[in-house]
């Protein structure tokens, strides 16, 4: 693991970091932490955790979506854009034929 900074000018950072960190505690490890735990044990209650926050988890600033609903849509709107544009820049060119 290594120390990462929070960007120079984003104050935010630190709070956003801080409140997941604080959902991770609350929703995954609870009070299980413990000396007599290992990291191994851990990392596999983190790893499970990560897939349900991902996929499974809905979120309120997500419009009741998971983080992957999100971002298939993200990726379906980006698509249909970009197709969008395609065609509006063929057609324009044929006009012009």
């Amino acid at each position: 693991m290594s120390t990462r900074h929070t960007r120079l000018g984003r104050p935010n950072d630190n709070a956003h970091i801080e409140r997941f960190n604080r959902t991770v505690q609350e929703e995954c490890l609870g009070s299980s932490i413990s000396y007599k735990i290992t990291t191994k044990h851990i990392q596999t209650k983190l790893d499970d955790y990560l897939e349900y926050y991902n996929f499974k988890r809905v979120h309120l600033s997500l419009q009741c979506k998971t983080p992957a609903e999100m971002l298939q849509g993200l990726e379906f709107s980006t698509t249909i854009v970009r197709d969008s544009q395609f065609f509006a820049q063929h057609q324009a060119a044929s006009c012009h034929l």
